[in-house]
């Protein structure tokens, strides 16, 4: 029997739900056949917040009701409170169901969460735990957090659980705050379907999310102000986006990728990432060719060293070490264009001594007569 065919409920609502909606039709056309929809009623929530911040005009048709939508498609639907844990109980002992995926629903007790030994995933729509809490949109702005999608298998907490992965939504330059809350919410879509194919080639893992509170529903003062930030945050997430694009482009040897980037943005070219590498950097100690004649081209420095003073020859060496025919090009590139293979690091070495080390003579004499010029 397929993995797939495995029974899997859906917390959903009963009444015309845009989430519910789509997971459910997503769902079928990953190939989960054998859904259990838990379908709760409809309740008022005191001080909801209806008020408009933003224009909205995006057309979204409206979804089908739950219970037809079920009908239509042949699924098992049970009209439940998601509190209900004896019914749901029930439910889950007749049909030996392992797994729970949220589509829609208030909070789940952790009575009803200790039924799924698998666990019940959530989709987030923002990074957790920065943005936890209902008004996500509002604290992914605020608290400088990348726009996306927590996956996790929730606990007792909100907002906490496992940890499974994070899928980010792209920000454009010209992103509105509606195609922005739109964006995130297809990215809910995205990560549901990554998500599907990990857990039924049995590759999920996890890690404890580590939430000591959530975030507090924002006034409507509070949110004004936040989202007067807005085209701060779009400017440094794009950019902290497209810093990140172009060194993983740079380590794939994705020339034109690299080529785009630059071309938008060529104040990147000596950027430094996390690890406090610069493109030059990436591509040098990837071996990636093109990507570094293209960059030293440019202007790249092919002496702007990483954190600890480790210089771009020193990275390209990396891989070269004990190679049969081994390419030096790059190296050859990096002198051509001025590199200073006598640089020392913070440790005091030079690529001389880290060469040494290694016991490779013929890298060593190549090197010694980049360093005797």
């Amino acid at each position: 029997m397929s993995l797939k065919n495995e029974p899997v409920v859906v917390f959903a609502y009963d009444f015309p739900h845009r989430k519910t909606y789509d997971f459910i039709l997503d769902l079928m056309a990953v190939g989960l056949r054998n859904l259990v929809v838990l379908a709760a009623p409809h309740k008022e929530l005191k001080n909801t917040d209806r008020r408009v911040y933003f224009p909205r005009s995006l057309i979204v048709p409206p979804p089908i009701g739950t219970p037809d939508l079920c009908e239509s498609l042949g699924l098992k639907l049970y009209l439940v409170d998601h509190g209900d844990s004896e019914k749901i109980r029930k439910i889950v002992d007749h049909y030996d169901i392992k797994l729970g995926i949220v589509a829609g629903a208030r909070i789940i007790p952790g009575s009803v969460i200790e039924l799924f030994s698998e666990g019940i995933v959530n989709f987030h729509p923002g990074k957790i735990p920065e943005t936890s809490g209902l008004d996500s949109l509002y604290y992914t702005i605020k608290n400088m957090a990348p726009p996306g999608v927590t996956v996790h298998y929730i606990d007792h907490k909100v907002d906490a659980g496992r940890y499974i992965s994070f899928e980010e939504t792209p920000i454009s330059l010209h992103e509105t705050l509606e195609t922005l809350v739109e964006n995130i919410y297809q990215t809910q879509r995205v990560a549901l379907r990554r998500f599907v194919d990990s857990y039924f080639a049995r590759a999920v893992k996890t890690e404890i999310i580590d939430r000591p509170k959530k975030n507090q529903p924002m006034t409507p003062d509070e949110k004004l102000v936040t989202l007067s930030g807005f085209e701060n945050w779009r400017a440094e997430i794009h950019l902290r986006q497209q810093t990140e694009a172009l060194l993983v482009a740079c380590k794939d040897g994705n020339l034109k990728k690299v080529e785009q980037i630059l071309s938008a943005h060529p104040a990147l070219l000596g950027v430094a990432g996390k690890q406090g590498w610069t493109p030059l950097i990436v591509a040098c100690f990837n071996q990636s060719r093109e990507v570094v004649r293209y960059l030293l081209e440019l202007g790249a420095d092919p002496n702007q060293a990483g954190a600890k003073g480790t210089t771009p020859a020193m990275y390209a060496k990396t891989k070269l070490i004990n190679q049969e025919n081994a390419d030096y090009s790059i190296l050859d590139l990096l002198y051509d264009s001025g590199a200073d293979f006598s640089r020392l690091d913070s440790y005091g070495k030079d690529i001389l001594h880290y060469v040494e080390l290694s016991g490779d003579r013929q890298l060593l004499e190549k090197v010694a007569k980049y360093v005797r010029g």
